[in-house]
């Protein structure tokens, strides 16, 4: 676990497991935050901020220690769940376009 690493939090198995419930917390979060958004902001634009997002969490949590890099890779979460919503926009999208119906 990536938690449990000296340079990071030096946690036991069993504090670093509980949390992995941040993530998951932040990944629900993510996904009512995206869909929100996706109601404003073309799903373009939403997908390649997340990925930027996504991408100076993972580099900030490789570059730093302790809690500062413990947080932002729990933070990842928040805006790769965001990402599934993006999907499913397009997917409903190109469904209509394919079939002439919606999924929903």
């Amino acid at each position: 676990n990536y938690l449990m690493q000296p340079s990071v939090l030096g946690l036991p198995a069993e504090r670093a497991g509980k949390f992995v419930s941040l993530y998951w917390g932040g990944a629900m979060a993510g996904r009512f935050i995206g869909a929100f958004v996706l109601t404003r902001v073309r799903p373009g634009f939403v997908l390649v901020f997340c990925a930027v997002c996504t991408t100076l969490l993972a580099i900030t949590s490789s570059l730093t220690a302790g809690e500062a890099a413990a947080g932002a890779l729990l933070a990842v979460g928040l805006f790769n769940s965001a990402v599934a919503m993006v999907l499913l926009v397009v997917a409903n999208k190109l469904s209509r376009r394919w079939s002439g119906t919606s999924i929903w």
